[in-house]
């Protein structure tokens, strides 16, 4: 089977280095990032994320490297550094680096000579394997705000080293060893090495960079803003891959401008129709969408010029929902006995939610993911065919998969809310269905029951009639006795008669006697049988309200818990759950109160992160950038006075006022 030949838009994958000439709408931020790296030591490329900042890396940084090196005055040598979101079981931040650092170096430079008056550092590491004394080493970190889920001891000793690498000539333990160094290796240690550092970071987490100023004090100074697309970049990042010459999974085809218009006016407006220009991300998904018409032959070929045309018609009805549709379609492609299995592993394994508004992707290890997920490498093949998961090399030599791309986290939790809920209902239905049944076990048992007290009451009121037939016999037997004294010609005859009729009484009086003891006996049994169907009853209804007991402590403890970890979120659904377990009207007073108590904690929490993040960006001259979050703060609490004035100045500094 011929290998796939490749798409012109690469959807909820980034750009690569290889589709650099289908990147397009970037090239003025393409030159002034490439220009900023060869003049300053240390870069921030910050900007939300979907804008497309890996892209910008991959497919425009890096082939610009390539093309200065080729011209022979400077070699640079550029490192891609992606850390991951850190696990229990994950290497080091200096092991990730090393990995990452080889599998950089040329083929033939990857034996690295030591010494043994120099520690084993990033310093010496980059000194030994430098392929040339022009060699320009470049580092990139893609996604750096995963360093900062890293053990605070790791990212102390990472930093560390890394302020060495940009900022010391001659780092101490050399300085420290002379004496043990021969002339030669003095030497070559004092050769300068030109190192140069990019951070790529999403600017919601741009306030987590303060932590590194104590080792690298000029991190916020450079910076680059990487911002949406406006209409022109957009329509050229649309145009241009489809009319590019190749061969391709599709052929050429055109847009129309009334589908472009519909394109543009819908990404590039919030919702208030202000422009705000448009999301890369969500462009690519919306092209490779339609490109995928075009495969299947969906789009025809409206002008005649031989090319399909996409139109408005060819375009999602609600292009607003176009990530959950997107979501939900990859997984609808998958074969029927996979597509729960494929959610569980996504849903549940590749995403960690460290509270509320704070989801991350999870880099997890192919072995470790299925023996949690109970999957098989065939769905994560398949996953891995829809670009749902992407997959990198890890340093024990096996594959790391994660969720390609932090865009599809709020539809992937979105969906993962409804299937729990789903969930909940059907175990709700079926504890539902099990305590009818027990209830109808009870109802069955208790009818029974009542069926053997009256068959006892049956057999009591028969023993009760025996008893009283046994005494008329026994009355005549006397009259007839009394006769039989009066009557001298049938006296004999009489008495035998009589003696006979008595004893026969005295029989029925016996068999009557026995047949209450009997009905008396079923009588008792009856009691005792209903007796302990009530006990059962009793116990189950003890065993229900201990199972409702213990989840109500479950989930109030949880509840405590997730406050305590600022999960406002998750305490108010913890809260919520109790709520419809309670029946006592004060618990639910008191459980309302803690509701709005959390509700309260949650505004505060949201404020002073909003608060934080524009003060911190204020103080890194983003003025720009921060007044939203301080308008938010704002919003959350009116008058603050320390908010008020970081906006008033933000305000000034931009002219807005």
């Amino acid at each position: 089977m011929s290998p796939k030949r490749p798409n012109r838009y690469p959807g909820v994958q980034p750009f690569q280095k290889e589709q650099a000439h289908l990147f397009f709408g970037r090239d003025e931020d393409i030159e002034r990032l490439y220009d900023l790296i060869l003049l300053e030591k240390l870069i921030v490329l910050f900007g939300k994320s979907g804008y497309g900042k890996s892209s910008l890396l991959n497919a425009g940084i890096l082939p610009k490297l390539e093309e200065e090196t080729a011209k022979g005055r400077r070699s640079y040598l550029p490192v891609q550094v992606r850390f991951h979101m850190w696990s229990e079981t994950d290497s080091p931040l200096s092991v990730k680096f090393l990995f990452r650092f080889l599998g950089a170096l040329p083929e033939d430079n990857k034996g690295i000579i030591g010494s043994s008056a120099v520690p084993e550092t990033i310093w010496s590491l980059l000194k030994f394997s430098r392929p040339s004394p022009n060699t320009v080493f470049v580092l990139i970190f893609d996604q750096f705000e995963e360093f900062f889920t890293y053990p605070e001891s790791q990212q102390q000793e990472f930093k560390r080293q890394l302020a060495k690498v940009l900022y010391a000539d001659l780092p101490a333990y050399v300085k420290q060893n002379e004496d043990k160094l021969t002339p030669g290796e003095l030497a070559f240690f004092s050769e300068k090495m030109d190192v140069r550092a990019v951070f790529a970071i999403r600017s919601d987490r741009m306030s987590d960079l303060d932590r590194l100023k104590d080792k690298l004090p000029a991190i916020l100074h450079k910076r680059f803003e990487l911002r949406a697309l406006n209409r022109e970049q957009a329509k050229e990042a649309l145009v241009e891959p489809a009319r590019k010459e190749g061969d391709f999974e599709s052929p050429k085809f055109e847009w129309t401008d009334e589908a472009l218009k519909r394109v543009l006016d819908e990404f590039s407006r919030d919702n208030q129709g202000r422009e705000v220009g448009v999301e890369a991300f969500l462009l690519q998904v919306l092209a490779q969408n339609v490109e995928n018409q075009v495969i299947r032959g969906d789009i025809t070929d409206r002008d005649g010029n031989g090319l399909p045309d996409v139109s408005p018609e060819d375009l999602p009805a609600d292009l607003s929902n176009i990530f959950s549709e997107y979501y939900r379609n990859k997984i609808s492609s998958l074969a029927p006995e996979q597509q729960l299995p494929a959610r569980k592993l996504i849903e549940d394994g590749l995403i960690f939610t460290a509270g509320e508004g704070e989801a991350r992707r999870l880099s997890m290890d192919a072995d470790v993911l299925m023996r949690q997920s109970g999957a098989d490498s065939s769905l994560l093949k398949a996953l891995e065919d829809t670009f749902l998961l992407r997959r990198e090399v890890n340093t024990t030599g096996g594959w790391n998969y994660e969720l390609s791309h932090d865009t599809l986290l709020k539809p992937v939790l979105d969906w993962r809310e409804e299937r729990l809920a789903q969930e909940e209902r059907e175990t709700q239905r079926i504890e539902a269905e099990k305590a009818r049944e027990r209830a109808e076990v009870l109802e069955r048992q208790a009818a029974e029951e009542r069926r053997r007290a009256e068959e006892a009451q049956r057999l009591q009121r028969q023993a009760e009639e025996g008893k009283r037939k046994a005494q008329r016999m026994s009355f005549i037997a006397i009259v007839m006795a009394v006769l039989a004294c009066l009557g001298l010609l049938g006296a004999w005859y009489l008495y035998g008669r009589a003696e006979k009729e008595k004893d026969k009484a005295e029989i029925e009086r016996n068999n009557a006697l026995r047949s209450d003891s009997l009905a008396q006996l079923k009588a008792r049994e009856a009691q005792h049988s209903d007796s302990l169907a009530q006990i059962d009853k009793r116990n189950a209804e003890q065993a229900l309200e201990k199972a409702r007991q213990e989840q109500l402590k479950k989930l109030r403890s949880d509840a405590s818990l997730f406050r305590k970890e600022k999960r406002y979120a998750d305490a108010i659904r913890a809260y919520e759950e109790a709520l419809q377990l309670i029946t006592d009207p004060a618990e639910r007073r008191e459980t309302l109160t803690e509701i709005t108590r959390t509700r309260a904690e949650q505004i505060q929490a949201d404020f002073e992160r909003n608060r934080d993040t524009g003060i911190a960006l204020k103080e890194a001259n983003q003025c720009k950038a921060a007044i939203p979050y301080l308008e938010v703060a704002l919003k959350a609490k009116p008058g603050d006075p320390v908010t008020q004035k970081a906006l008033s100045d933000c305000l000034s500094k931009t002219g807005k006022q």
